[in-house]
């Protein structure tokens, strides 16, 4: 077995012969200008070097490109111009969120990678250069420690810490850190709406002298019974309609499902989710049970007529009764002529206006906890809007954004009729604004079995608005909808009642590129600084003189190689004895 061994000062020596090597701390920057200088004329008869294009730097220059390219691509995506396809969005949705913060981070950790492999070929492509042309261990320092991308990477002036170059370097640094990051606030989805429209039309409002609670007249009789029964059914939910309320539950009717509010309307179409305007009506109720009070707010719906009064016969039985109606009115009564309330009975009797305003008088019956019959008198107003009507995942519902209207839904008295006529008849099965004749359900069942306590439950008013814009909802919805159909699709006839649009529009919800609080334009310009610097420096090191041989940063490995000025086999085995390397052979 024999050995080379190196001293520390460059030497080697094998049996009796001797070469003394220039060592590469001692030399000098006019040593390297005579290596350049040396190349001046050279003619490339050393198969070690090469110049002009190879593999090596045509990789460099493809990667260069697209880095530029996958820049522009970020500031076009930043700019919130390029949506992800629907169908894409959609899949993503329905299946596990997670997976698209995965993939997010998937791929700006290759763009991340992607950009210091561009890094790291630079470097070596420079010192491909550099070891021909001549170099100090200052710059295979700085350049090795650039491309393992360390954060202090050794300069030539590394006894100042905080030097020009390494100020620069840690700006440089902290740019490539914060990349990954800068991609992920470009590609994570962001929401944003598309709203394609579609051509549905409704009944126009009508003006307040034109309404009537006669049967419309571009209907059918049998279709008006049936618009009236919607409402009617509705009106027999009455003895329910306290807890509807408290648990703000919504509303399905006529094949469509509603919001609880106050506004009576019929919304169109089948969206998941949409938004239209269409005519409506806010109904604003008042109520009390002091008969002191109650005929002023009768008088403020009907100023000249007085509260229908409620008096006793002989035989104990009551009536109520009311002056003569007027011909353009209509009354609704659950009793006809006298009637005696049983225990769990009640009463109840109302008057309408064509424009859905009027007023009911509601009387409980008494019982072992309430020995007084309970009278509530209550009184509406309908007041038209435009309503502009927002679609969630099937249900309706009323935005803040409502405009004052001059004109009210055709059939806003009739519905309110109809609803009140199914009031009447729920009445005299016990139904009640606020049940008098039982005893609070929360203080004899185990448990709460109301929504709220007995103090926090809607007012009278509050229930009444409700349940009258719910029956309104009915037939409005109802009439609507046959209107689209018979006259709407077909295209309006001359017999037609005139139509107006709705501007009924999906909302259909999308996700695109976006650039979160700003931070994606990190990426964008360093991914582009990159790629342009990687396509200069081809630009620079191609007509210059280079070592052919691909990954000279001279490493560890490449160090000993240099050193030997022969090749190496991988398995050559090397050991340090009194500060020097040995090579085993």
């Amino acid at each position: 077995m024999s050995s080379i061994s190196y001293d520390g000062l460059g030497s080697h020596a094998k049996g009796d012969h001797e070469l003394e090597v220039l060592p590469l701390v001692n030399r000098s920057e006019s040593m390297l200008r005579r290596a350049k200088e040396d190349l001046n004329g050279l003619t490339l008869t050393d198969s070690t070097t090469v110049t002009g294009w190879n593999a090596p730097l045509v990789l460099l220059l493809l990667n260069g490109v697209v880095s530029v390219g996958w820049g522009i691509a970020l500031s076009i995506f930043a700019s919130r111009l390029v949506p992800v396809t629907f169908a894409l969005s959609e899949l993503a949705k329905k299946g596990d969120p997670e997976y698209v913060n995965v993939v997010t981070t998937l791929v700006a950790t290759l763009a991340s990678m992607h950009l210091m492999y561009i890094i790291q070929n630079i470097c070596d492509q420079y010192t491909s250069v550099l070891l021909v042309e001549g170099f100090t261990l200052g710059q295979l320092r700085w350049l090795q420690g650039v491309k393992e991308m360390t954060m202090f990477a050794q300069f030539a002036d590394k006894h100042r810490f905080w030097s020009k170059k390494r100020f620069a370097w840690l700006i440089v640094y902290a740019g490539f850190a914060f990349h990954g990051s800068s991609i992920v606030a470009i590609l994570q989805p962001e929401t944003f709406y598309k709203f394609p429209r579609f051509g549905d039309q409704v009944p126009c409002g009508v003006e307040a002298g034109d309404l009537t609670l006669d049967t419309e007249p571009h209907i059918s009789a049998a279709v008006q019974q049936l618009i009236d029964m919607s409402s009617f059914k509705l009106g027999l939910a009455f003895a329910n309609y306290d807890e509807q309320v408290s648990g703000n539950t919504t509303t399905s009717i006529a094949g469509r499902v509603y919001a609880k509010d106050s506004y009576a309307y019929g919304g169109v179409g089948g969206l998941e989710n949409g938004l239209q305007e269409v005519p409506g009506a806010l109904i604003t109720a008042q109520c009390t049970n002091d008969l002191n009070t109650a005929p002023a707010i009768w008088q403020e719906v009907f100023p000249d007529r007085s509260l229908p009064n409620i008096t006793s016969q002989s035989d104990g039985s009551r009536i109520i009764t009311d002056t003569l109606i007027p011909s353009q009115m209509r009354n609704v009564s659950s009793h006809s002529g006298a009637f005696t309330l049983s225990s769990g009975e009640n009463a109840l009797y109302g008057l309408i206006q064509p424009s859905g305003n009027g007023g009911l008088i509601a009387l409980e019956s008494r019982s072992d906890t309430s020995p007084e019959e309970k009278v509530t008198v209550c009184t509406w107003k309908t007041t038209p809007k435009l309503l502009h009507v927002q679609m969630v995942n099937y249900t309706a519902g009323v935005l803040p954004s409502t405009q004052d209207h001059n004109l009210f839904p055709a059939l806003i008295g009739r519905a309110t009729l109809a609803t009140l006529r199914g009031m009447a008849q729920a009445s005299r099965f016990g139904a009640s604004f606020h049940p008098n004749n039982l005893p609070d359900p929360n203080s004899v069942l185990k448990g709460h079995v109301y929504y709220q306590a007995a103090g926090d439950r809607p007012s009278t008013a509050r229930i009444l608005e409700v349940i009258l814009a719910d029956g309104c909802k009915a037939s409005l919805t109802a009439f609507n909808i046959h209107w689209s159909v018979q006259y709407g699709d077909a295209g309006i006839s001359p017999n037609a009642p005139p139509g107006c649009s709705v501007n009924n529009r999906a909302v259909k919800e999308h996700w695109r590129f976006g650039n979160a609080r700003n931070l994606g334009y990190v990426a964008i310009v360093w991914t582009a600084a990159v790629g342009l610097l990687a396509i200069g420096m081809v630009i620079r090191l191609k007509p210059r003189v280079r070592m052919q041989k691909d990954g000279w940063t001279l490493g560890v490995v490449e160090s000993f190689i240099l050193g030997m000025g022969q090749s190496v086999r991988e398995d050559t085995l090397f050991y340090v004895r009194n500060g020097k390397v040995h090579v085993e052979q």
